[in-house]
């Protein structure tokens, strides 16, 4: 019975090191501030868990692909925060990253979106988009919180290219709070 549970134990650490190692644990995130690009947005409001967004976000993925309208990545805007509201009452806009307005109708719950952010806290990460929560959004409310700097929303882009995920977050500084300038990671 004991080398049962041994064998167990040491079955359970060797999955979960390796399932660290698939989703990229060990990767590093890189981290800046700068001023990002303005992006054109196009996706749909969704209320609940930001973990259900996929569904939403490779619906208006795919209606984009098929009448096609270049989607050279996806989206997901947070904007609440999952420690202070509920997961049911979640706030979220996601979609297609596009390089304009698409010139045909969208559907009506489609909205389309110029979103200019004037500077950021920008991490970017190779792992999966699942490790954000743990890996990213820490050091980023940590450094928010050392600023005294007021949280507003987050802006994760992501891109699937050959089997590999890239992400970027973008968590906004509001300017009229501080003199961006000065601000040191």
């Amino acid at each position: 019975m004991l080398r049962f549970a041994l064998g167990f134990f040491v079955a359970m650490i060797v999955s979960f090191v390796a399932t660290g190692i698939y989703l990229g644990y060990y990767k590093p995130v890189d981290i800046r501030i700068d001023s990002p690009p303005k992006f054109y947005l196009l996706g749909v409001e969704n209320t609940g868990p930001y973990h259900l967004v996929n569904e939403k976000i490779e619906e208006v993925e795919f209606w984009v692909k098929a009448h096609n309208v270049a989607c050279p990545k996806t989206f997901g805007m947070y904007l609440d925060d999952p420690e202070l509201v509920e997961p049911e009452k979640l706030r979220s806009f996601v979609g297609c990253l596009v390089d304009k307005k698409p010139e045909i109708t969208f559907p009506s719950s489609y909205q389309y979106k110029e979103l200019s952010i004037n500077k950021a806290y920008i991490a970017f990460f190779t792992g999966s988009p699942a490790l954000g929560p743990l890996k990213v959004y820490p050091e980023a409310k940590d450094w928010f919180s050392k600023n005294n700097l007021r949280w507003q929303y987050s802006l994760e882009l992501y891109k699937l290219q050959d089997e590999k995920f890239e992400t970027e977050y973008l968590f906004p500084i509001p300017a009229n709070e501080v003199n961006v300038n000065k601000l040191r990671l």
